[in-house]
């Protein structure tokens, strides 16, 4: 029988306990790069789901309302709006977190519309 050192069962029993409160178990590499997730779990951003909508009438806008990100994820309304001569330009709204709902205007005159609504969505 081998005999472990108290680091090695040390590491063992964080492991065990990370994996026993749903924290992902964090695999130590011997190469010293940066460890790998064991879980399974996949980096990058939560996914998602927005509701965007333009109002009803003038002054003409649009809003967004987001759910399922990260707490520390933000986004904001992006209008992208027309003039009478055809002119396009953007108009982005207060930034957000999840749960909340960012609005805009695109401008007070009753002649200026929104052409799509959108967002933009930063970690």
């Amino acid at each position: 029988m081998k005999k472990k050192s108290i680091v090695q069962l040390g590491a063992v029993a964080l492991t065990v306990l990370s994996v026993g409160v749903g924290t992902p178990a964090v695999a130590a590499s011997p190469t010293g790069t940066a460890p790998a997730v064991a879980s399974g779990a996949k980096p990058g951003p939560q996914d998602a789901s927005c509701n965007m909508w333009k109002t009803g009438g003038p002054p003409w806008g649009g809003a967004a309302y987001c759910s399922g990100m990260a707490w520390a994820d933000t986004f904001q309304v992006k209008l992208t709006c027309i003039n009478h001569r055809g002119q396009t330009f953007t108009v982005l709204g207060p930034k957000r977190h999840t749960n909340e709902t960012s609005s805009a205007t695109c401008s007070s005159d009753p002649n200026v519309g929104v052409l799509t609504v959108g967002t933009v969505q930063s970690a």
